[in-house]
């Protein structure tokens, strides 16, 4: 993986959601995104955003299941919401 274009594509993901706050799949890939660096707690704020904006998409469009499970694993675990 090369972090230094991970980091440019956050970059202007987050110039993107200032410019365009109301589409979804900005905080879609900006929450793959993150979570491909391994910062997940932002990964798992950008995945809320997006279900904020769009909530009839539902969490498995933006991956936040998988997020929380990520975050457990690696020993993260903050007390968060259960997603249904």
């Amino acid at each position: 993986m090369n972090l230094r274009k991970l980091n440019e594509s956050i970059d202007w993901l987050d110039k993107a959601a200032k410019w365009q706050p109301g589409i979804p799949d900005i905080y879609r890939v900006l929450g793959l995104d993150y979570a491909f660096g391994g910062m997940l707690r932002e990964s798992e704020e950008a995945f809320r955003q997006g279900m904020e904006i769009a909530p009839e998409l539902g969490a498995a469009l933006f991956g936040r299941p998988r997020a929380l499970r990520t975050r457990e694993i690696v020993g993260f675990r903050k007390s968060v919401p259960a997603c249904n």
